[in-house]
């Protein structure tokens, strides 16, 4: 640095600045070196007392450490680091973990007499005070080990209050600022905070104290952050050539690092020239002191400088196989008040707490989850323009998220925003847990299971049989009086099926929304909605409306339950206001269930995540207990001590749906998995292990499969991530794009199967699985349409038998079988209408043969077959005794008929 000119005025108060500095450094020098006699005069004790009063944020204590999160990994059941979060890059290392070439260069190139001063090294600060008084050049430090390990701290101090890069940069600058009286006051504080520092600790202490705080540029911080950065190996087997280029960084870290090949004074272009100037520094101060041997010296001095540049492992970025799991872990800790009460205190624990966070994911699943979406499922799909797919699974009784996986590459770069595949937000979860995740996906008929749950839960029956033809479709209130027609449109089946009268175990394997509509008919709609919301299911997107600045403009902001903004407030109870001077609002309600948009909401046309179903059907699983999802197991301080008071509350409820309303919803999911003509067949995994499950799409554009065992849930879901797209007509290599469900939710209910086992579920409850009876209507004498309304409309299924010689007219129902009376509900009623050619026989028995014969003609019977008996006491004319076919028989005209007679006498 060139020279600067100095005025009379400059170098009078540099001189009478390093007068005064001298005679204090008097004083400071008694207690370093005769402590004994300084303290035997009360006026020099008065005077000492003030460098013992050292701060409380000077003790070798807490750095700005790295928060760590971790997932164990079973095979050697050791936590295994996923990532890490930091503001300084650093790792903190123990004194026999330190290369003695690292300890031997830093002291001899910065503070030599190291081991046998107090803290201060008179020869050293004479030097530079002299040196800056005198002016003309550069300024020197002079500086002990002791106090440049008080200046880092005192860095670090003003650093961790400021939030700019240029406010921390500022730190640094004032606080190595030598010029002037603010240097030399800077250096008295620097003198008596060391002083005080090498009473109360060791100067292995200190030195090790240094060694983990120091920064070696940018946001590397402490050696062996360095050495793993600069080198890619520990500070424990550094080289000489390299421990010395690391202890000649610390006079200048930004200008000695070597991560910027592109400089053009200190890059690879000059070999870092400057950094190899000091480094050949070191290296001779090193040989000075007979450190090194002269060839050790040659041959190092010989050496190129050789960066071998480690990225800098900030971030989810970092976690492979697992980067949107370790995003939930971040939105957590950045949401949760347990973390801190401000959003500030909550980063920063993050970035400088030094904490580490044992998580609930499972290596196994996430890694195989991982391995079948990568083989199943493209970041991007051509036709879509938002494509996505996540999978999620869920520990059955605890709530405990196991895996969560999507099919995008993890970024938050901004470069990367708005590109296809590439995203930061959480397909898995919803906004419940903070900004960065999704809003959820229309669920389609996974959500059907709310239907279920509310049948029985109003004590009907699954073996209850209802009419499931198609029907119009309706809209709803709550309560009595919901349902409203709409004439002009018609629920649909998949595929165009007309449906059929049938129970809940068939509708709910077939996914029949036309029997689920039969179904909601017979309850409130907006209990279902809040079953679903027991079972922790929300619309998944948080409550928002309009909010007003002070010119009446309106702009959109979260809101209260009741409606209400949601205002930030400052700590004077005050709104705080956004640029364009709207008031700041924070999320606060989740957008709960509505059930009154119609039929539609029966079949799953709200938002929700597939975390928030995984853990639905695994409340049914663990009969009926809901646990909130957690994602963190433990966190430990800095100190390595269990933090329990960190851990976000998360509570387990038994009984939101009861054991026996639980058991007997499986039965028809379980129809859904096992039945040969289940919709979710093809996602069975068929390894012994029981499951139940629910398919789903929405319209075109979205696809679901969940599935459960007795111990882990799994919700697997393609579809569309924004808009409404197609998906319909596209196949990839691994198959149609609408089926890809099918193999992550199988190959995933797998490897859960494997891991975690399973039981058999507990068997339905009796009275909710009763057979139920019905009256079944008399249909005879009514045409074919009536006859099929009235036993359909009555819970029966019908089959129209061939016609048959009858008594009624051509078409109308001439017989049914079962006849009228109570029956088993959801028996087949076989309908006979009429072909209009026959009759009922006639009774003619007792009459006489001139009569019997005349009535039978009369019914159009002209086929007449005659028997006579004699009998000594019969009437002349003869009276029948028998008849076939008997009277009543329903038959054709032509139907011979016979009749016997007795008579006195046969001709």
């Amino acid at each position: 640095m060139p020279g600067k000119n100095r005025t009379f005025k400059g170098v009078l108060g540099g001189v009478l600045g390093f007068t005064a500095l001298s005679a204090l450094a008097g004083l400071l020098l008694t207690a370093t070196i005769t402590p004994a006699i300084a303290l035997t005069s009360t006026a020099a004790s008065s005077a000492i007392s003030v460098f013992n009063n050292i701060p409380g944020f000077l003790a070798i204590d807490k750095l700005m450490l790295p928060t760590e999160i971790y997932a164990t990994n079973k095979q050697t059941g050791q936590p295994q680091l996923m990532a890490q979060f930091w503001e300084q890059n650093r790792q903190p290392v123990t004194y026999d973990q330190v290369s003695p070439y690292i300890v031997d260069s830093l002291l001899s190139s910065e503070d030599p007499r190291y081991f046998e001063h107090g803290g201060i090294d008179m020869i050293g600060t004479a030097r530079a005070l002299l040196s800056n008084a005198a002016g003309g050049g550069e300024t020197q430090g002079g500086s002990s080990i002791t106090q440049q390990y008080v200046k880092n701290v005192l860095i670090q101090r003003c650093e961790a209050e400021k939030e700019t890069q240029e406010e921390k940069d500022a730190c640094w600058t004032e606080a190595t600022n030598a010029e002037g009286a603010e240097g030399y006051k800077r250096k008295v504080q620097e003198l008596r905070y060391a002083i005080a520092l090498e009473q109360r600790f060791s100067k292995e202490e200190i030195l090790l104290g240094y060694l983990n705080i120091a920064n070696f540029g940018g946001r590397t911080y402490g050696i062996e952050a360095a050495a793993q950065r600069y080198f890619g190996v520990s500070a424990a087997n550094v080289t000489l050539d390299q421990a010395a280029i690391l202890a000649g960084m610390v006079q200048n870290p930004n200008s000695f690092r070597i991560d910027h090949p592109e400089w053009e004074m200190n890059g690879e272009a000059t070999n870092y020239q400057e950094t190899k100037h000091r480094r050949n520094y070191v290296l001779g101060r090193l040989l000075d002191d007979k450190k090194i041997t002269e060839a050790d010296y040659d041959a190092a001095y010989a050496l190129p400088i050789t960066p071998n540049i480690q990225a800098e492992s900030s971030g989810c970025v970092t976690a492979v196989d697992a980067e949107y799991f370790c995003q939930m872990i971040k939105i957590k800790v950045l949401n949760d008040p347990a973390f801190g009460e401000t959003a500030e205190e909550r980063r920063l624990m993050l970035d400088r707490g030094g904490l580490k966070i044992y998580t609930t994911m499972d290596w196994d699943l996430q890694w195989n989850n991982m391995r079948t979406m990568e083989s199943t499922v493209p970041a991007t799909v051509e036709g879509i323009a938002n494509f996505g797919s996540a999978i999620v699974n869920v520990e059955v009784g605890t709530g405990r998220v196991l895996s969560m996986v999507q099919n995008t590459h993890f970024s938050e770069a901004s470069a990367d925003a708005g590109t296809p595949g590439y995203t930061s937000l959480v397909y898995g979860a919803d906004q419940r847990y903070g900004l960065g995740t999704g809003i959820g996906f229309p669920a389609g008929s996974t959500f059907k299971v709310f239907t279920v749950l509310e049948w029985l839960k109003e004590g009907h029956s699954i073996r209850e049989v209802l009419n499931g033809v198609n029907r119009k479709a309706w809209t709803v209130g709550c309560g009595t009086d919901k349902i409203k027609f709409d004439p002009e449109k018609m629920v649909q089946n998949y595929n165009g099926v007309r449906g059929y009268t049938g129970d809940i175990v068939r509708f709910t394997r077939d996914s029949l929304n036309s029997g689920f509509f039969a179904m909601a008919e017979k309850l409130d709609m907006c209990k279902i909605g809040q079953t679903a919301m027991d079972l922790g299911v929300y619309n998944g997107n948080y409550w928002t409306g309009s909010v007003q600045n002070e010119a009446g403009e309106t702009a959109t902001g979260y809101l209260k339950a009741d409606g209400t903004p949601n205002y930030l407030l400052d700590e004077n109870g005050e709104r705080v206001l956004d640029e364009a001077g709207f008031p700041v609002t924070e999320p606060d309600a989740l957008t709960p269930i509505d059930m009154t948009t119609g039929h539609f909401s029966v079949l799953g046309s709200h938002n929700v995540s597939p975390l928030a179903m995984a853990n639905a059907y695994a409340t049914i699983a663990a009969g009926g207990t809901y646990c909130e999802p957690r994602f963190i197991d433990r966190v430990t301080d800095s100190d390595g001590k269990d933090r329990p008071d960190l851990l976000p509350v998360t509570t387990c409820t038994p009984g939101v749906i009861s054991p026996e309303v639980a058991a007997t919803a499986i039965v028809p999911l379980s129809a859904v998995m096992n039945d040969g003509a289940g919709t979710g067949r093809q996602a069975n995994n068929w390894d012994g292990v029981p499951v139940f499950g629910k398919t789903g799409t929405h319209e075109e554009f979205q696809t679901w499969m969940v599935q459960s065992s007795s111990k882990v849930a799994t919700a697997a879901w393609v579809g569309n991530s924004e808009g409404e797209s197609d998906m319909t007509w596209i196949w990839l290599d691994s198959g149609k794009l609408t089926d890809l469900r099918y193999k992550l939710s199988r190959e995933s209910q797998g490897v859960a199967n494997s891991v975690f086992g399973g039981a058999a579920f507990p068997q339905p409850d009796p009275n909710l699985s009763r057979q139920v009876y019905k009256d079944l209507p008399n249909v005879v004498g009514m045409s074919i349409a009536d006859a099929e309304k009235a036993l359909e409309d009555a819970g029966f299924a019908v089959t129209v038998g061939p016609e048959i010689p009858g008594s009624q007219p051509a078409g109308i129902i001439e017989q049914q079988d079962p006849g009228a009376g109570s029956v088993v509900a959801g028996t087949t009623v076989t309908i006979s209408p009429s072909n209009g050619q026959g009759g009922a026989v006639p009774d003619v028995m007792g009459m006489s043969v001139k009569n019997a014969k005349s009535t039978l003609i009369n019914a159009g019977f002209t086929s007449i077959q005659e028997s006579c008996v004699e009998k000594d006491d019969a009437p002349k004319e003869g009276t029948v005794t028998a008849q076939s076919p008997g009277s009543g028989t329903v038959t054709t005209k032509q139907t011979p008929v016979s009749i016997t007679y007795e008579r006195e006498k046969c001709k």
